[in-house]
């Protein structure tokens, strides 16, 4: 094998562990991505619940100020 060939055979492989990494580097950045996404997804769920529990809390604390309100004779 004559020297041109083998650097040619080196940059062969090179490109070929280059390519294998950024394969390797993508489906890395997906599963990453989905898992974001997901973990996105279980917050919304999360802030809806307490948006709702917020404003029940809320209700209830402006009926109990009324209440109090009438009952001090405001």
């Amino acid at each position: 094998m004559s020297r041109l060939e083998h650097a040619e055979q080196r940059v062969g492989d090179a490109l070929d562990r280059l390519e294998a990494a950024l394969t390797s580097a993508d489906h890395t950045a997906q599963a990453q991505s989905s898992a974001l996404h997901e973990q996105v997804a279980a917050l919304r769920q999360q802030y809806t619940a307490l948006d709702e529990t917020t404003s029940a809390v809320a209700s209830r604390l402006d009926a109990a100020i009324e209440r109090l309100e009438t009952v001090v004779g405001d």
